[in-house]
């Protein structure tokens, strides 16, 4: 399946009509699908602010299980209409026939070309798209029904909404002493970057683990695991966590660096993040090793450069 990864910063306004929370396993939820875009597809032209002639499907609120299989989600068929604020204020939801739909389109998106009869290959598209290794956001995807001369052929634009990697020449150092806290010596470890998204991750790193501390007991064989893990994706030696355990830890390329959970797979994408953060997690664990008494805790702090 090919496609091209594209930015969209768009505000855009659809009326249409919404199938409301599908269950992902109904195999008879096709058929309505398709009855409300023959409705819709007869009934534009009473869409009076309509300023697009071809039809917008758009998949919203969307609910699934951490390993990324859709369970529940809304259907909207629609077409885009005037963004302007005057007609948003004076919308009245009474009267109006069709549901308003409002997309803020922020971000990157793989963006497939279909060509063909959209009863056909759209619903095959998105089965074959489970097996595909994208990093999806589960935000909003869409579809443009783009026609022809031919009512069975369209060119059918599909957005898929992909979360936002962290950037690839991220300049981080990491500095190790003791200091004195509490009137006690305790392990300290600095992190200074010139990368403001990344000291974001970093914080959420440390809340995740309980705060700005860690008990170096609790974490060092964990560690130990972690190192392995992100060593064998390194080496390409690994594409996918698929085993279960009671605490395990993920690499989210999106919000966090590391977050606890229970179920994980494909969350490694970026080569170049998990060789950085390699470096740094290696050098924690030799750190760690260092620590005379295992029983004391690390503090971390996290600044940035000027």
């Amino acid at each position: 399946m090919e496609y091209e990864i594209v930015e969209l910063k768009q505000n855009r306004v659809f009326k249409g009509k919404v199938i409301y929370n599908i269950n992902f396993l109904d195999e008879q939820i096709e058929a309505n699908k398709r009855n409300i875009r023959k409705e819709m597809m007869k009934r534009k032209n009473e869409i009076i602010d309509r300023i697009g002639e071809y039809q917008t499907v758009v998949y919203n609120r969307m609910v699934y299980q951490e390993y990324g299989k859709i369970i529940h989600y809304d259907y909207f068929v629609g077409y885009e209409t005037e963004n302007k604020n005057e007609n948003i204020e004076k919308f009245d939801y009474k009267k109006e026939q069709f549901e308003r739909k409002f997309l803020n389109l922020n971000g990157k998106f793989a963006k497939f070309c279909l060509f063909g009869n959209p009863e056909k290959i759209v619903p095959k598209f998105w089965k074959e798209l489970d097996n595909l290794e994208l990093n999806r956001k589960y935000d909003v995807e869409f579809e443009e029904h783009i026609p022809t001369d031919n009512p069975n052929f369209m060119k059918i634009n599909i957005y898929v909404s992909l979360k936002k990697l962290i950037k690839e020449n991220i300049k981080m150092e990491i500095n190790m002493e003791w200091k004195n806290y509490e009137n006690k010596l305790e392990p300290c470890i600095t992190i200074i970057s010139d990368d403001k998204n990344y000291k974001n991750y970093l914080d959420y790193f440390l809340v995740d683990y309980g705060g700005i501390e860690w008990n170096s007991l609790n974490i060092l064989n964990q560690i130990n695991d972690l190192v392995e893990i992100i060593k064998e994706f390194v080496e390409d030696k690994r594409t996918k966590v698929d085993f279960t355990r009671e605490t395990f830890y993920i690499f989210s390329i999106d919000k966090k660096i590391l977050e606890i959970g229970f179920n994980f797979d494909n969350q490694f994408y970026d080569t170049v993040a998990l060789e950085d953060f390699y470096k740094i997690i290696v050098e924690w664990k030799k750190f760690l090793y260092s620590i005379p008494n295992q029983k004391n805790k690390i503090y971390f702090e996290i600044k940035e450069k000027n």
